[in-house]
């Protein structure tokens, strides 16, 4: 970590302890886990404050007898047990579909579907960590082809079917799961030619790097018109435009430990979103900034507006909730919607951004509600002439 500060942030310590090959061909051993994981956190944190550490994904499987692999969910409350919430700033999964698609939204401990994660997920809100962030470091499906020797043990797929349940389910992480950060697909290509290897047909490209469709469905959905999602985002996600003169401040108070601020007037920062609302994460930076806001256009009603109609955020007057959020707009229709920022005072600071989704099928459930109380009303009337 102290080779690499200033390039290098974001650190994972170990891969699937809880399971035998990946942990030294020995019995696995969740406390054993945590003291290296304490160890690598304290360390890094010394040689590079501003290091992030990601706990080791586990194994998404239900243990074997012999004790020589454990159980994901049962691996994990060991660590909590152990201590390790204080030790890690992001949970890591492996997130496979295996024989089902990512549309799969069937949640039970016996089964490793691509809906497991919701499971992890509940295991740390359990156990006090609901403030941190999943990241899948390992997701895709397996494109074995029909002739392989070997017993599908990864489940199989066909290569456009691939490419299907890999983007739909990047998709359905946005739409769903706030709590759902970075998801790195697994694999990109193999060196060389290992066509009785079961992971070989993962594979985004072959050894030669001739694409296959996964990747071209990848590079479709990678020049989509950047959209900021359902969920809590960092300040420098990839769907915000910065214009001007904008810097980044370290806070150890901050989000991620930073956050970024306008230097001067005239700075301005634009996105889109889709959601219902949208809550700005403040900062108090080096002095109090303010900035005018228009949403599609128009002042948003949650902010007051000045002798022009000009909606505005003042960080002097700043009374935001008690996870450091204020409204900015906070009851939309549920769809896309364009936001404008222009900092008129420097000092305007942003930590981090908030895209809410409440019901929209609001008329659906009412709808349901008078067909369901009719109906009982006609079957009493039924019963009662009977």
């Amino acid at each position: 970590v102290g080779r690499y500060r200033g390039r290098i942030q974001y650190y994972q310590i170990w891969n699937e302890p809880n399971v035998y090959p990946e942990w030294g061909n020995r019995p696995v051993d969740a406390a054993s886990y945590v003291k290296l994981l304490k160890t690598a956190y304290l360390r890094a944190k010394v040689a590079d404050p501003k290091s992030v550490i990601l706990a080791a994904p586990l194994a998404p499987t239900l243990g074997t007898p012999d004790g020589l692999n454990e159980g994901d969910l049962v691996f994990l409350q060991k660590m909590y047990s152990a201590g390790a919430r204080d030790y890690f700033d992001v949970m890591s999964v492996n997130a496979y579909g295996l024989w089902t698609g990512p549309g799969d939204r069937r949640v039970e401990e016996d089964r490793t579907n691509f809906s497991r994660p919701l499971l992890i997920r509940e295991s740390m809100v359990r156990n006090g960590d609901s403030g941190k962030a999943i990241w899948a470091t390992e997701m895709g499906w397996n494109a074995l082809p029909p002739d392989f020797p070997g017993p599908a043990t990864h489940g199989r797929t066909s290569l456009d079917r691939q490419a299907s349940y890999a983007v739909s389910a990047y998709h359905r992480a946005q739409q769903e799961w706030p709590w759902m950060g970075v998801i790195f697909y697994w694999h990109f290509r193999m060196v060389r030619e290992e066509p009785d290897q079961i992971v070989y047909y993962y594979r985004m490209a072959d050894p030669d790097f001739s694409p296959l469709p996964v990747y071209e469905a990848f590079r479709q959905m990678a020049n989509e018109p950047p959209v900021l999602p359902y969920g809590y985002h960092q300040e420098d996600h990839w769907a915000l435009a910065y214009q001007g003169d904008w810097t980044t401040k370290q806070d150890p108070r901050a989000s991620l430990g930073q956050y970024v601020e306008a230097a001067s007037a005239g700075a301005s920062l634009s996105f889109t979103f889709k959601g219902t609302g949208l809550r700005l994460v403040a900062r108090q930076g080096s002095r109090p900034g303010r900035a005018f806001v228009s949403v599609d256009g128009s002042p948003p009603s949650g902010l007051p507006q000045d002798r022009e109609g000009r909606a505005y955020l003042d960080m002097a007057n700043l009374r935001p909730d008690r996870d450091g959020s204020f409204a900015i707009a906070p009851v939309l229709p549920y769809k896309e919607h364009n936001v404008e920022i222009t900092v008129t005072t420097p000092g305007f600071a942003i930590d981090g951004l908030i895209v809410e989704k409440g019901s929209r099928d609001w008329w659906r459930t009412s709808a349901g509600l008078v067909i369901f109380f009719n109906s009982l009303a006609v079957l009493v009337w039924a019963i009662r002439r009977w």
